[in-house]
């Protein structure tokens, strides 16, 4: 696909610079880049032993039905017995090992296999931050994988989270659990503090990891904007070439009053040959 000299990527922008046109603009998948960001959580101090856990019930606990039902909810495929596990995946699996934390405590002791980390509010702490900020993730995940979507959808959701990252670290450190729930329902069990260092860290690492690989779709961000809305840009802060064409659409009252009675997908679909 992408291959330097006989991807797709590469032959497509030959034949358009050959046919005399410029050269097509090329980004990484805005998904794939986002999955990669989920990536750079390090979740292993929890997702470890929560993954042997999960696979000793697989084994010793179905005949429980609230555990059969877990089981059943994250599928076989979505958990391996081993913790190289998509991320995406993992936020399911935290957020039902949460809601069943009581059970799986009495069910490990009743096997003699108890699970000290459950006494732990430190690392009790760190589960209910990851159930929620993976939950955060796979909202985003879902919306960049809706149908229908162009390049300014993706790229308003990719810069909402950014925004919704800053707004999370100045939330926690007041200990403010508006948008992390979880974190409220356990705040409510357990007199140990809040990690805030640890929450504001791993926030800042994602939004880090966020600015630097889509840094790419910033430095088009009004290439992005005059694609989005072509008849609210400044003509002089436009690319010279694009300057006459887009003042002749900005004209148009047919173009416009389309525009305004279309989605945008369907607003260039039906404008091929006319702008």
């Amino acid at each position: 696909m992408c291959g330097k000299n006989k991807g797709v990527v590469a032959l497509v922008s030959k034949a358009v610079e050959n046919d005399g046109g410029s050269k097509p603009l090329v980004l990484h998948c805005i998904i794939h880049q986002q999955s990669l960001c989920g990536k750079c959580l390090d979740m292993s101090e929890v997702l470890k032993p929560v993954i042997s856990v999960v696979n000793f019930i697989r084994f010793t606990g179905l005949n429980h039905r609230q555990f059969r039902e877990f089981i059943e909810e994250i599928g076989e495929n979505d958990l391996p017995y081993h913790t190289a596990v998509r991320w995406l995946s993992c936020g399911k699996v935290l957020k039902h090992f949460f809601e069943l934390r009581a059970e799986i405590e009495i069910f490990l002791n009743e096997k003699q296999r108890p699970f000290a980390d459950l006494e732990n509010s430190e690392w009790m702490w760190k589960l209910a931050f990851y159930v929620d900020l993976t939950n955060h993730m796979n909202e985003l995940n879902l919306r960049l994988q809706g149908e229908n979507q162009l390049l300014p959808d993706l790229y308003t959701n990719i810069k909402s989270f950014r925004q919704k990252i800053i707004l999370f670290q100045s939330q926690l450190r007041k200990k403010c659990f508006t948008h992390f729930k979880t974190c409220e329902i356990f705040s409510h069990t357990t007199e140990t503090e809040f990690p805030v260092n640890f929450a504001i860290e791993t926030l800042s690492a994602l939004k880090i990891n966020f600015d630097t690989r889509f840094s790419d779709f910033d430095v088009i961000a009004n290439e992005i904007k005059l694609f989005q809305n072509p008849f609210d840009s400044d003509i002089e802060t436009l690319a010279p070439e694009v300057q006459m064409e887009i003042i002749d659409l900005q004209c148009s009252d047919m173009i416009k009053n389309k525009y305004q009675n279309s989605s945008l997908l369907e607003f260039y679909k039906s404008s091929t040959g006319t702008i």
